[in-house]
């Protein structure tokens, strides 16, 4: 049965739709783990592990930058702000350099890809006569920010070695170095200061040890030297004469800053400030500060867990923009319009992280919600017809049923006669979850790894049963878990007896008579070597597609996956060189995880060459996201989820979370909702006009109109895409357009 519908397209003035644009990017990053903050006339900014908080002190008004609006890279590590050149320095962990003004960003990032031998993090930057010193492991890197180019680098270590600089001051004509080594000092002016000799090592503090800062105030000038029990001492200089200050106090401060005159350190708990007058202290009890700024009655503080904070009127506020808690985006899984973020992780060998058992939700806003009974939370699935009650999947504490942080029932190794999981060995209690999957009855089946018999039914009804899984490779560890369309399960064992074991346990679950089972390699045809497994997905077409260490492996037939021992497919690629040369498809590569799209198109996520999307048979690259081409923070890849209401691609990298708006959602049952993107279309607008709320593979005939068809495209999932060109290439002329769907 054929549905039509029409609709109309004016190509008069572009007017702003409520969808997002194709190809627009979102960072879902945290902003919580702050390191450093800076205080301008109008403006503060906070550096954080996901890009900069920007507060607008003029309007009371929250935003944010990363690399999706302006930034290079993420993981900020430190910010200078020269207020004469009206000029934000921006440091990253990795020795990139953003330099911010006029509204405009320059990626300065000589430093970050110069081969050199040592460290090269930054651990400090100083505004000194308008350049930027940079202080590094390696020593100290000259920036002139004004005309953006790099100077000279001083090396002061002996010999002409590298010395790690943690701070920089110029005072009295001298330049004074904090060093790993001790304070060292040189002449400003007059001396070749690339010579490591003209650099003195000051006597007067402890050799042992290392300086961490020295700071400037008015005409003085202090020097905290951290010995190697952690005992600090601040030194002060008078009289050309180094000796203690006196107000070293009862902490043991790591580093000291200068903030609106005064001396200032952050220690754990609080921030603190010197009277240096009658050498007295003023400590205000707070959170976890690193770097504060004095404000008037304004404390602005950058916080190591809460990002931004506000103490004014011996009030606290936090100012941190909407995102999860935490960077870790380790498993995500989205369904309903929801995005469930799994932040738990283990590494390649196996060993937990340590991530507490926080997790996040997103449904056009981030949820913060925390397992008390649990730790290392590493797959989430929401319960069939109620997404308020999870099961959280957790690498050495078992299952967690969570409804609210009121009601959360343990499945684990402290009672056992509860369930039916066992743990590793007598002497290592962990029960490790690498699997959780729902099958069409309501069941979760849990993948229990490590052991003997590691498949469980938790039962739509709250039963555990042990199923027997003969042929499985004894205490192999387990990577993820799949239930095909068939209802057999497919377990992925990476290591070990590397390989698929698949699994059906018939009609009844409590009866082995009926089960059916086969462990087998994964090969492929066109290659050798058994590979391992990481990922795995079953496409609309009922295929298999395996993510390994050296590419992808296809099963296109699964009829008989339990009468023979199976042989993959590699997707063969001819080359365009005219030769009889073809390439296998990621050959080498890495692919960590599989997303299948509402047009059976598929999406991959890398080890090292982040995400592609390949068309459903996998013959052509239709998009590749990397590094060096998107906002992608970084081109390791963990996961990916597609929220199939709308097409959105959730991109789980080592550095956060990410959101590409594209084509692709899961087709609908009819055409109620059908409307174009953008409509109106303006005479200057040569992006992708897009069809949404399609029916799977709708024909969209474009015609004028007088009828005469201008184009035609077939839907991907609910959604088409026109280049908004004729069928010659050309773009048609201003005026009424029609597209007519037919399903």
């Amino acid at each position: 049965m054929q549905r039509t519908l029409v609709f109309v397209v004016f190509c008069l003035v572009y007017q702003a739709g409520f969808a997002k644009k194709i190809g627009e990017w979102t960072d879902h990053l945290s902003y919580n783990y702050a390191s450093d903050v800076v205080n301008t006339a109008d403006i503060v900014y906070c550096a954080t592990s996901g890009g900069i908080i920007v507060f607008d002190k003029r309007y009371d008004q929250l935003s944010k930058l990363s690399t999706v609006n302006g930034l290079s890279d993420v993981n900020v590590a430190k910010l200078a702000w020269d207020k004469n050149n009206a000029t934000l320095v921006v440091a990253y962990t990795n020795a990139n350099i953003d330099l911010l003004k006029n509204g405009k960003v320059a990626n300065k990032p000589q430093l970050k890809i110069k081969q050199i031998t040592g460290d090269k993090t930054i651990y400090n930057v100083k505004i000194i006569n308008n350049k930027a010193y940079l202080c590094t492991g390696i020593g100290l890197v000259i920036l002139d920010h004004v005309n953006e180019e790099f100077g000279d680098t001083y090396i002061l270590g002996e010999n002409g070695s590298n010395l790690k600089v943690n701070d920089i001051e110029l005072f009295d004509g001298f330049f004074y170095a904090a060093t790993s080594t001790g304070l060292k000092k040189a002449l400003a002016n007059g001396v070749n200061l690339l010579d490591y000799n003209n650099w003195q090592t000051i006597a007067d503090l402890p050799m042992e040890g290392s300086v961490n800062s020295v700071v400037k105030i008015n005409n003085l000038l202090f020097a905290l030297h951290v010995s190697t029990n952690g005992t600090s001492t601040i030194y002060s200089l008078q009289n050309n004469a180094w000796g203690i200050a006196g107000i070293t106090g009862n902490h043991n401060y790591s580093h000291l800053f200068e903030t609106n005159g005064k001396l200032a350190s952050a220690i754990y708990g609080r921030v603190v400030t010197f009277n240096l007058e009658n050498e007295t202290r003023s400590e205000q009890w707070l959170s976890l500060p690193k770097d504060f700024e004095l404000d008037g009655n304004t404390t602005w503080i950058a916080d190591t867990y809460n990002g931004l904070l506000r103490f004014k009127d011996n009030k606290l506020d936090t100012l941190l923009p909407d995102g999860p808690g935490s960077n870790s985006a380790f498993k995500l899984y989205a369904e309903n319009n929801t995005v469930y973020m799994a932040i738990g992780a283990y590494d390649q060998t196996w060993t937990q992280q340590y991530f507490g058992g926080s997790f996040y939700t997103y449904n056009d806003s981030w949820q913060s919600k925390k397992i008390e009974v649990a730790g290392d939370v590493v797959l989430l699935k929401p319960f069939p017809g109620n997404q308020e009650k999870l099961a959280a999947g957790c690498w050495n504490d078992g299952v967690v049923i969570y409804q609210s942080p009121q009601d959360q029932k343990l499945f684990g190794r402290d009672n056992l006669y509860e369930h039916t999981m066992t743990y590793l060995g007598e002497n290592v209690p962990y029960i490790r979850v690498s699997g959780l999957q729902f099958d069409t009855r309501g069941n979760l089946w849990v993948y229990n790894v490590g052991v003997e018999n590691p498949l469980n039914v938790y039962t739509k009804d709250g039963k555990w049963i042990s199923m027997k899984t003969p042929g499985f490779p004894k205490n192999s560890r387990g990577e993820d878990m799949l239930i095909d369309q068939r209802g057999n399960k497919w377990c992925l064992i990476p290591r070990d007896e590397a390989g698929i074991y698949v699994f059906n346990e018939g009609a009844d679950l409590t009866s082995t008579e009926d089960d059916q089972y086969n462990y087998f390699n994964v090969t492929a045809t066109e290659s050798e070597g058994i590979r391992t497994v990481h990922s795995i997905a079953e496409d609309k077409d009922g295929h298999i597609w395996v993510g390994t260490d050296d590419g992808v492996v296809v099963y296109y037939n699964t009829y008989d996956i339990f009468d023979s021992d199976p042989v993959g497919s590699s997707i063969i690629i001819p080359r365009k060189d005219g030769s009889d040369y073809a390439d296998i498809l990621f050959d080498s590569e890495t692919i960590l995880d599989i997303a299948i799209d509402g047009g059976n198109r598929k999406w991959f996520a890398t080890g090292a060459s982040g995400v592609f999307l390949m068309s459903p048979d996998g013959q052509k690259e239709i998009v590749h996201l990397t590094k060096q081409n998107s906002p992608l923070g970084s081109d390791q890849i963990y996961s990916l989820a597609l929220n199939d209401q709308n097409g959105e691609l959730f991109i789980g990298t080592n550095v956060g979370l990410f959101a590409y708006n594209y084509t692709g959602s899961q087709g609908n049952q009819n055409f109620n909702s059908a409307y174009v993107y953008p409509n109106p279309v303006r005479e200057d607008y040569y992006g992708p006009i897009v069809v949404k709320g399609l029916m799977e593979k709708s024909v969209v005939k474009i015609t004028d109109i007088a009828g005469n068809l201008v184009n035609e495209i077939m839907s991907s999932g609910a959604e088409a895409e026109w280049n908004g060109k004729n069928f010659d290439g050309r773009r048609p002329a201003t005026g009424v357009y029609l597209m007519i769907s037919v399903n």
